[in-house]
């Protein structure tokens, strides 16, 4: 029995608004986003390593100066810091892998003939 009712695929060109392939015609067309993986993932890793490294020192100048919190604190200040450098990084990774991918690849392929383009 089928489920999809409406028999739609994400290679629709109503659904992706992505242009028929410039060599065979096809509709089926998909994005390759390289860039836009590989950005994200950079900036996840970096993120994450600059957020932990900047609250971790944030956490040891504050208990030199003598403040409230405690090693457990740091720690734990680490991993917020980590986390919220991790998205950061990896929002601003793909969104520069995006231009990347639109501008400078050719980040389309048809799935029919394996051409590749970009739009």
């Amino acid at each position: 029995m089928d489920t999809n009712p409406l028999h739609l695929s994400i290679t629709d060109q109503s659904l992706t608004k992505l242009p028929p392939c410039p060599r065979c015609g096809s509709h089926h067309i998909k994005a390759r986003e390289i860039a836009k993986t590989t950005g994200g993932l950079a900036g996840t890793i970096t993120g994450a390593i600059t957020g932990a490294s900047s609250a971790f020192s944030g956490a040891r100048v504050g208990l030199t100066v003598g403040s409230f919190i405690s090693p457990v604190g740091g720690g734990l200040g680490a991993v917020v810091g980590a986390l919220i450098g991790a998205t950061t990084g990896c929002m601003a990774g793909a969104a520069l892998g995006e231009v990347i991918d639109d501008t400078l690849l050719d980040n389309l392929e048809c799935e029919d003939c394996l051409y590749l383009f970009s739009k």
